[in-house]
């Protein structure tokens, strides 16, 4: 087991992940906003302004932020640099 307490994750009815965009934002900001210790994310493409913020946020707030993204996606470039210039 690499985490011996139970990680919370999303309540988010499996429907909602093909159709509700709005819940699904507003999960995940509720969800970065309220971590303590760690984020971890994974995602292909990632360049959500506000998403960005937030996680920098945490970061600077001494949460230990981890982002893999997809690096040969050109999109995430932008995103790549503004995550890296604060050691993310």
């Amino acid at each position: 087991r690499f985490s011996p307490e139970e990680i919370p994750v999303s309540d988010l009815a499996d429907e909602a992940l093909f159709i509700d965009q709005e819940a699904i934002y507003t999960q995940t900001v509720n969800l970065i906003d309220s971590a303590r210790t760690s984020i971890y994310v994974e995602q292909a493409v990632f360049t959500e302004p506000r998403l960005l913020q937030l996680l920098i946020s945490k970061s600077q707030a001494g949460v230990d932020v981890r982002v893999l993204l997809d690096q040969w996606q050109k999109v995430n470039h932008a995103s790549l640099d503004q995550l890296k210039s604060h050691n993310i």
